[in-house]
């Protein structure tokens, strides 16, 4: 049963933001720079202004498809998350898990394999916390993999979300006001951005390490992408020199952010605000219109390594700490991941990543479904098959490794009971 009626014809597709692609490639240049030069200690904040992103394009793209077919699939949402990140972030984690068993001891091996496993299944935040190791501090003990907290993260988020708008949806349908639907999403993006914003603070005061990477404390990270996106139809109606304003004042915080390099100044600091703020103006503002503005950030090299953002920071982090504990913290052990990150990532997004989304690799998830009654009922069945056991995977392994921490984060463990 459509859930919205129709307002755009079949083929038609959203228009790509160069201004964010652009943007994309700005905060990954920083976070990889910034943990080559470890300026500053803990990371740049990047990773905060990647997740008002996402909340901005995966509520755009939710309600896009709401609106213009009056439906929406979240076993082909998922299809198109799982195609996108899962690929490459299994040769990432591949290549790490064999080059850590080549190069460390068999305990600090099997750490780094432990690790891959939770990033894999999307709970690397929560093996971290269960394993009470931080990632705000450089150590000479450092996981390969615990970059992917932020995968992790963001992959819940993509579980969670999804199922938050077409509830809302259903429930605005039953209740004969389809028009209500961005009011209500306002309205229950703005209560989990109070809930989350308090138990952030709260938890941060207790546990920085911990709070740094839990997925109720990020929350609120998300909420202005996702206003946003729910109010980008109003924002294009207004003055051109309004939006040019907007989106300055976005890049001048996102800049400033990046200018404050006080490594006292953690997660939930000042930094995180500015570019989170900064980063919410930029994709709500912003209309690929906007002049020099738009210029700046969506310049021909900014969008080569915006389209490369992906690979990029997953590779930088296994090859930093993989070369440089192999070579010394150098400036031509630096130079050197660089370039090794540079050509991993290339060599991920041509040949896995773009090869992944042209395949016909889970698009029988994405088709639409056939006329008949039994094809329909078969889709549905599968359908509901795919996003249970998604949803199986990611909430059983995160309570596994919190209600059993010594299991799945102590190597020690695992190597007396493989000694049995």
């Amino acid at each position: 049963m459509p859930l919205l009626p129709n307002r755009t014809t079949g083929r038609n597709r959203r228009p790509v933001r160069a201004d964010i692609e652009g943007l994309r490639g700005w905060l990954a240049a920083v976070i990889v720079l910034s943990r080559l030069s470890g300026v500053p200690e803990e990371g740049a904040p990047g990773v905060d202004g990647f997740f008002v992103i996402s909340g901005f394009l995966i509520t755009g793209l939710l309600v896009w498809e709401l609106r213009s077919t009056g439906r929406v699939s979240i076993a082909a949402f998922f299809a198109r998350r799982a195609r996108r990140i899962l690929p490459t972030a299994a040769a990432v984690l591949a290549v790490t898990v064999a080059a850590t068993s080549v190069m460390w001891s068999a305990p600090r091996a099997l750490r780094a394999g432990l690790d891959s496993l939770s990033a894999l299944t999307l709970v690397e935040n929560w093996h971290l916390i269960a394993s009470r190791r931080s990632h705000l501090q450089p150590n000479t003990d450092a996981s390969p993999v615990e970059h992917f907290w932020s995968l992790a993260v963001e992959g819940q988020f993509y579980v969670t979300w999804p199922l938050v708008i077409i509830g809302a949806a259903l429930l605005v349908t039953r209740l004969g006001r389809l028009a209500r639907l961005g009011p209500l999403l306002l309205i229950t993006a703005a209560a989990a951005f109070i809930a989350s914003g308090l138990y952030s603070t709260h938890a941060t005061r207790l546990d920085p390490s911990a709070a740094s990477v839990d997925t109720f404390a990020r929350a609120w990270e998300f909420v202005p992408g996702i206003v946003a996106a729910l109010v980008t139809h109003r924002v294009t109606s207004t003055p051109r020199w309004i939006r040019c304003v907007g989106l300055w004042l976005g890049i001048a915080s996102t800049a400033a952010a990046f200018a404050l390099v006080d490594p006292n100044l953690g997660f939930s600091g000042s930094r995180t605000l500015l570019v989170i703020v900064g980063t919410a103006f930029i994709v709500g503002f912003g209309t690929n219109t906007e002049g020099t503005a738009t210029g700046i950030l969506a310049c021909a090299p900014a969008r080569f390594v915006g389209r490369r953002a992906y690979p990029l920071c997953l590779w930088h982090f296994p090859a930093a700490v993989l070369i440089m504990e192999a070579l010394g913290r150098t400036w031509w052990a630096a130079c050197i991941t660089l370039g090794a990150t540079v050509l991993l990532s290339e060599a991920s997004y041509h040949w896995i990543e773009r090869r992944a989304l042209r395949s016909s690799w889970l698009r029988g998830w994405e088709v639409p479904a056939g006329h008949l009654r039994r094809d329909r009922a078969r889709r549905r069945l599968r359908e509901r098959a795919g996003v249970s056991a998604i949803l199986v995977v990611i909430a059983g392994s995160a309570v596994a490794q919190l209600a059993a921490p010594t299991r799945f984060a102590d190597p020690s463990y695992v190597i007396s009971e493989l000694g049995r």
